[in-house]
């Protein structure tokens, strides 16, 4: 599923995500998905399951 999840790629580049804050980092790519349709609306929407699918640590 994360492959599905970021067919649109990552918007930050390795060197630059070392400096921008996590919480940056994920408010980004869940608006990428959004915008690029991976979130759709009225989509079932967990925790557990962004942390899966972004890679963030709780």
């Amino acid at each position: 599923m994360k492959t599905e999840m970021f067919a649109h790629g990552n918007p930050f580049r390795a060197d630059d995500a070392a400096k921008i804050p996590a919480h940056q980092q994920v408010y980004e790519q869940l608006r990428v998905m959004i915008l690029f349709g991976d979130l759709v609306p009225g989509q079932a929407v967990t925790i557990q399951g962004l942390i899966e699918t972004l890679g963030a640590a709780a």
